[in-house]
């Protein structure tokens, strides 16, 4: 037993010495508690828990009808925080300019936003109820439908605080007062909001004989032909009461678009394990005597590099090809279709992430402490930069950080080839930036390692 106590001490001990790897040790794991707490909303503010949901969605309103009740429902969805209402562009002189609707298509298959609201100019013309046609980009089927959602909401609350607005009759008030307490009974039902709260709000002014004689037909469960209807009365009302048309522009013949976005962002992940645990191997080669050998030949400090980097990026075009191939596999992903295109993409994405394994390499002085350190950066990237969930379910201030991360741009690229079937062209701003974080990666890696012990 001693001397199972004594070899305790003796781990104790080592364990202890690499000071950097202890703190890695308990200090990464927290970071990340604290770092997914606050990207996901749950971190309390002002004593209150907000949740986590949709944050800073760019969504381009177009109003072609010119009317109140158009202006008071965007402007409920801009104060929702979930979104950021993009209503003009600056013209040539600098001055503001309302959008069209082929404004918005153009800027969302430019990349610019991925959303917009359209009001037609027939929006409040089929009678009671309202009209409204949603062009997107739905790359991410999670935060499309949630999106969707939200955007109904605020659309059919701002339609009934307006509701007086609407150019329609006014009501004998007696028959509004007869259906005033079903109504609010039916609308508290469906949005969860007080029945005293609703009544305040209507009470102010007479509803419309339209309006009465849908409320009746949904609450006796029959359509205006007197046939019964198969839903409930509430959701055949709000079925009524609201159109939503989309348009999708891109991405409508994949066949599994939220299997794309899974497979990008996990590839881009696994990809940064790997090149970090290849580029650790220099540890390896050091403390076998490897590069002792190497350099007594004529080969120099930036040969070695170069051949580990040039070897890593092709081992990462092989690793994430064979995911996609699996993929294909198992799931049906038709990553033939703009194949050439992906392999490039695949080019850019590895050589990104095999500088970004090489930088934490030549910053740590220890294999523990290449381990921690790379644990912490590529969990923390992939958190903020898309790789798990969608980018617009965290925090607005987070959001700003993941565009300074190599997933988000790796994840980019990939999404816009695969999914968008953008060319080469289309997706060179992207490939830019790419190109430029494995220019700073891999400068400041040879400069470690020139002045550094490593080698």
């Amino acid at each position: 037993m001693n001397i199972v106590w004594a070899l305790i001490i003796k781990d104790w001990k080592g364990f202890w010495s690499d000071k950097i790897a202890v703190m890695l040790t308990f200090f990464v794991p927290a970071f990340i508690i604290f770092l997914m707490g606050n990207i996901m909303g749950i971190a309390p503010k002002n004593g209150n828990n907000e949740g986590p949901g949709l944050s800073g969605i760019r969504l381009a309103a177009v109003d072609e009808t010119d009317s109140d009740m158009a202006r008071a429902m965007i402007q409920a969805v801009d104060d929702d925080k979930a979104f950021r209402i993009i209503r003009g562009r600056l013209g040539e002189n600098e001055e503001r300019i309302p959008l069209t609707a082929e404004d918005a298509r153009n800027d969302i298959q430019n990349n610019r936003y991925r959303f917009a609201l359209i009001f037609p100019e027939d929006a409040f013309a089929q009678g009671f109820g309202f009209k409204v046609k949603l062009i997107q980009n739905p790359r991410n089927q999670i935060e499309t439908q949630t999106m969707e959602g939200l955007i109904q909401k605020d659309l059919m609350s701002a339609y009934f605080e307006n509701i007086w607005d609407l150019p329609f009759f006014k009501a004998d008030p007696e028959l509004v007062e007869e259906w005033l307490d079903p109504l609010s009974e039916l609308i508290s039902e469906f949005w969860d909001v007080p029945e005293e709260e609703i009544r305040s709000v209507f009470r102010e002014d007479s509803f419309i004989p339209d309006f009465i004689k849908l409320i009746s037909d949904s609450r006796a469960g029959e359509g205006a032909d007197g046939e019964e209807l198969e839903d409930g009365g509430a959701v055949n009302l709000f079925a009524q009461l609201m159109t939503l048309e989309k348009e999708q522009l891109v991405g409508a013949e994949i066949r599994n678009p939220m299997g794309v976005q899974v497979v990008a962002g996990y590839s881009v992940m696994f990809l940064l394990f790997t090149m970090t645990g290849f580029a650790s191997s220099f540890f390896e080669e050091k403390q076998t005597g490897i590069f002792l050998r190497l350099l007594s030949s004529p080969v120099r400090r930036r040969d070695i590099l170069w051949s580990k980097y040039l070897f890593s990026i092709f081992l990462g075009m092989v690793q994430m090809l064979t995911m996609f191939i699996f993929s294909w596999a198992l799931f049906q992903e038709d990553i033939f279709h703009s194949f050439g295109n992906l392999l490039i993409a695949l080019l850019f994405v590895s050589a990104a992430c095999t500088g970004i394994g090489m930088l934490i390499t030549s910053v740590s002085k220890t294999p523990a402490q290449a381990n921690g350190i790379g644990t912490l950066v590529i969990i923390s990237m992939s958190a903020i930069g898309g790789a798990w969930f969608p980018v617009s379910f965290m925090a607005e201030q987070v959001q700003v950080f993941s565009r300074l991360t190599v997933v988000y741009w790796s994840v980019e690229a990939l999404l816009r080839i695969m999914f968008e079937g953008k060319t080469l062209l289309q997706t060179l701003p992207v490939f830019s930036v790419l190109t430029l974080i494995a220019a700073v990666a891999i400068s400041i890696s040879l400069w470690r390692f020139n002045k550094g012990d490593l080698l």
